[in-house]
């Protein structure tokens, strides 16, 4: 009797923790289109420049919390790993095509690297630093 209750508590805390990460994934997979960035000490929307090759920046989640993320800045494809645990989220090594970035391009990749927490509310995606600064707002594309 005390091994059954051990299992069933076990396998109750596992599966809240698996409904929790699948509520995260459902929430976080797709396509999500900057709206603002955090430059210059305030929170701006990114212009595109007129030599511009994309006319957004976006980033694709996968359906998973541990992945790689693929998208755009104006200038670049790109691709960056991350991994989510709980509200954390930590991107690293960042690559993408080889052409010189405009200033908000260089913002969004050192921006989306120092990026340490993040927040979902009404659509949208909120990246935060380790400082606690909201430095990147993207809004879900709806297909």
């Amino acid at each position: 009797m005390k091994y059954a209750l051990i299992i069933f508590i076990t396998a109750f805390a596992s599966s809240c923790d698996s409904s929790e990460e699948n509520e995260i994934v459902k929430d976080i997979s797709g396509t999500w289109s900057l709206t603002k960035i955090w430059m210059n000490s305030s929170m701006v929307n990114p212009e595109p420049p007129t030599e511009s090759i994309y006319s957004k920046i976006i980033i694709e989640f996968p359906d998973s919390l541990a992945n790689s993320v693929s998208g755009n800045t104006f200038m670049n494809s790109i691709w960056v790993q991350f991994l989510i645990e709980d509200d954390l989220i930590n991107f690293s090594n960042y690559g993408g095509s080889r052409i010189a970035e405009d200033p908000i391009g260089d913002e969004f990749k050192e921006h989306i690297l120092s990026s340490t927490n993040f927040s979902l509310n009404d659509e949208n995606l909120l990246l935060y630093d380790d400082n606690g600064v909201n430095v990147l707002i993207f809004k879900k594309e709806i297909k």
